[in-house]
């Protein structure tokens, strides 16, 4: 499941959230970075604080609308500190709306950073948690109605964000404890269809996806492969080839890492760039690149 938060590039400052910090209940801020002019300094200005009257503890980053407000969701809203919320952060004022609240009677625990689609509505997943019964996608119009598209029921989670490809069709994956894992697509009247199911041998825990070049898929798993720590794999958009481009921890490469998490890169030179959470010659994870 999601973990890292990353910073949003926005106007050339660095915007990102804090899931604890200098808030009532230290429950989230968000931050502006900014570098100062005509130095080397970085200037660092919390805009602002999340509290238990409105939503706490953001998680996965914030995505900027085609308005040009942030948006974002939360771990916890007032009254149900586990159900969560979606939210909009107005660029210019920094005023706070809550555009939706998850409740423990359906879908609930929003993860990860949401995907504003080219139809304008923006798509998230939330996570098996606690009194929740299933992990879910969902879809909210930017008025703040939310669709729950669909689910998997178990102890399951989104591998990463989903993203929208060149072919126009959403592609995402889903982990779980009880097997290892798949990869879906969701064309635009939201039918999902499952493109690759982990054995294990190829996989098993599939992270976030990212499009390459060559208008392929690729991603890692956290777990599986040869040696059981993980993989780098590309699969075709309608599934019809897949392959494990590397099995770390096998040998070929020395101190390559284990357990790859979040969502590769393609970097300028069209090379895909990502990292381990563990493993390497310190054992403290490393930062790889693959060609594809």
């Amino acid at each position: 499941m999601f973990s890292a938060q990353p910073l949003l590039n926005y106007k050339g400052t660095l915007v990102g959230v804090t899931g604890g910090g200098p808030s009532r209940r230290g429950v989230g801020t968000l931050f502006a970075l900014a570098k100062q002019v005509g130095g080397e300094d970085w200037l660092l200005d919390i805009q602002y604080k999340f509290g238990a009257s409105d939503a706490f503890t953001p998680n996965g980053g914030i995505v900027v609308g085609t308005d040009g407000n942030f948006y974002g969701v939360t771990d916890g809203s007032p009254g149900n500190p586990w159900a969560g919320t979606i939210y909009k952060l107005n660029s210019k004022t920094f005023r706070l709306t809550v555009l939706h609240r998850f409740t423990n009677k359906g879908a609930m625990y929003p993860e990860g950073a949401l995907l504003q689609g080219s139809d304008g509505n923006f798509y998230g997943s939330t996570f098996n948690f606690a009194f929740n019964p299933s992990s879910s996608i969902f879809m909210m119009t930017p008025d703040g109605q939310v669709t729950i598209l669909y689910e998997v029921p178990g102890y399951s989670y989104v591998g990463g964000p989903l993203i929208q490809a060149s072919d126009g069709n959403y592609y995402g994956s889903f982990g779980s404890s009880t097997d290892n894992g798949f990869v879906f697509e969701m064309i635009p009247d939201h039918v999902i269809t499952t493109i690759h199911t982990f054995q294990g041998n190829d996989g098993s825990g599939p992270e976030g996806l990212v499009e390459g070049p060559n208008g392929n898929l690729y991603g890692t798993t956290a777990g599986g492969g040869t040696a059981g720590n993980g993989t780098v794999f590309e699969v075709s958009p309608d599934g019809s080839s897949f392959t494990v481009l590397h099995n770390f921890g096998d040998g070929s490469i020395p101190n390559d890492g284990t357990s790859p998490t979040g969502s590769l890169v393609v970097g300028p030179d069209n090379n895909l760039y990502g990292i381990t959470a563990v493993g390497g010659s310190a054992g403290l994870g490393t930062v790889f690149k693959v060609s594809p």
